[in-house]
């Protein structure tokens, strides 16, 4: 019964701490939000590939400076981790807009006349139980959002303003 309690509150408490954030990144950076999401809409298979791209070349290359450290001592333990603690933590930021960006575009495009607040709400909540569907969620849909949302930002960066 303890497992089974355990995952329940896992399942209420992941799309409500990621409502959360997802509400403060709408609040914060609206811009670049917009931004993102405009990309999504517009080109999505280029921001596939650049994300694909890019996370194939920074994530084993983080992982390797990690494994290089766990092996080392001393200071250089702290000299090799910390630019892989600095890889990981640009992946985490991109990947956090490209998410609140796929969240507000999921929202909108099922909800287009409430507020962005039950955009937002709507949008974490489907995005989220999409996302633990055994296997199919796990192995192919969140990487897939996750990829696409760091290609958008990515994109986003670099698109000039109109």
């Amino acid at each position: 019964m303890e497992p089974l309690f355990r995952m329940v509150i896992f399942f209420i408490l992941v799309p409500l701490s990621l409502f959360g954030f997802c509400t403060v990144l709408n609040v914060l950076f609206p811009k670049r939000v917009a931004k993102t999401q405009n990309i999504l809409q517009q080109i999505p298979g280029r921001s596939f590939s650049i994300g694909f791209v890019n996370i194939l070349f920074f994530l084993p290359i983080a992982l390797l400076l990690f494994a290089l450290g766990d092996a080392a001592t001393g200071p250089l333990k702290a000299i090799i981790t910390l630019p892989a603690l600095f890889l990981l933590a640009i992946l985490l930021g991109l990947a956090s807009f490209g998410v609140l960006s796929m969240v507000n575009l999921v929202g909108e495009q099922l909800f287009p006349n409430e507020t962005l607040l039950k955009r937002t709400f709507w949008g974490t909540l489907l995005l989220c139980l999409a996302c633990a569907l055994p296997f199919v969620g796990w192995f192919l849909f969140l990487p897939y959002v996750l990829i696409i949302g760091v290609g958008a930002v990515i994109l986003g960066f670099f698109q000039r303003e109109n």
